[in-house]
């Protein structure tokens, strides 16, 4: 199955929950679930056996909720074959949290959680032939249910799940892979496939927070092994993926995040963001021997 974004962000047009949530005060709310049909006549409620796994259920993707309200969408999807091991009455979802508040693995005991509920089995929508799919989305909060912007470059983890009955009055909860993305990774990554002429909601917000990113350094004379921070202007994610592309003079230090002195001269460094909505930054360094008799003694 071809994993494409972009086909996924054009057609895809399964039902959709939503949940609220409240960052401030940490705390997490459904603002609508689907509505779970009756099984059709004659299917089965109950498999015989707990299922040992299935092969064919993830995460394939995110997308930007564009209309009102605002939001992150995250797709999952299964395999027609996975869903015939399935019974008709088994409970999909998706959970949803901010990574920051994830400790441990991503499950329906977790605290914070946010449960979008789903229904999938016979009446899915088809996305793919052969897979049925569904879509879990994040939004605002009860004052403004539009995704906070301070919150836009912030990382969300999200899981898909089905639970299921089986033998006895047995439940069993299958996970799929977490995926973790922000929303503005998105929407950058949607542009990159189709394009910002009919999309300029998603080139606004990748523009405003990617577009006018720099970056320098504390401090343009250093000492042979003296160090100094990098400086971020224009983004507000102090976790923004950084390359530094060193030169014989100066070095960088990936564990530290400092740019340090390597060899006596002058030299320039760029900074690229991961992003190629970002332009590179350069600062030039000057590095000069260290005074051993004052350093020292």
């Amino acid at each position: 199955m071809t994993k494409s974004i972009k086909n996924l962000f054009v057609a895809f047009l399964a039902t959709v929950a939503l949940i609220s949530f409240a960052l401030t005060g940490g705390a997490f709310g459904a603002k609508a679930d689907v509505e779970v049909p009756a099984a059709p006549a004659g299917t089965a409620e109950v498999v015989a056996e707990k299922i040992a796994e299935l092969e064919s259920f993830e995460v394939l993707g995110t997308q930007v909720r564009t209309v009102d309200p605002l939001g992150m969408r995250f797709i999952s999807v299964i395999s027609d074959a996975d869903l015939a091991k399935l019974p008709t009455n088994a409970m999909f979802g998706t959970l949803i949290i901010p990574s920051d508040l994830l400790d441990g693995e991503l499950t329906l005991d977790t605290e914070l959680v946010a449960n979008v509920v789903a229904r999938v089995g016979y009446n899915g929508k088809e996305v793919a032939e052969g897979y049925k799919g569904y879509t879990g989305v994040i939004i605002g909060n009860e004052e403004d249910y539009n995704f906070p912007i301070e919150d836009f470059t912030r990382d969300f983890t999200a899981v898909g799940y089905v639970t299921y009955a089986y033998g006895n009055g047995n439940f069993d909860t299958i996970y799929t892979e977490p995926v973790t993305t922000d929303l503005v990774e998105v929407a950058d990554a949607v542009l990159n496939e189709v394009g910002a002429d009919d999309n300029e909601l998603l080139a606004q917000i990748v523009g405003m927070f990617l577009s006018d990113v720099t970056i320098s350094v504390d401090a343009t004379e250093l000492k042979t092994g003296e160090s100094t921070d990098l400086i971020i202007n224009g983004m507000p994610d102090s976790n923004l993926a950084i390359e530094v592309v060193e030169n014989e003079f100066v070095g960088f230090d990936a564990q530290t995040g400092k740019v340090y002195g390597k060899k006596v001269g002058t030299g320039k460094v760029e900074f690229k963001v991961t992003s190629i909505n970002a332009t590179a930054s350069t600062q030039e360094i000057t590095v000069s021997a260290i005074d051993v008799e004052n350093e020292y003694f």
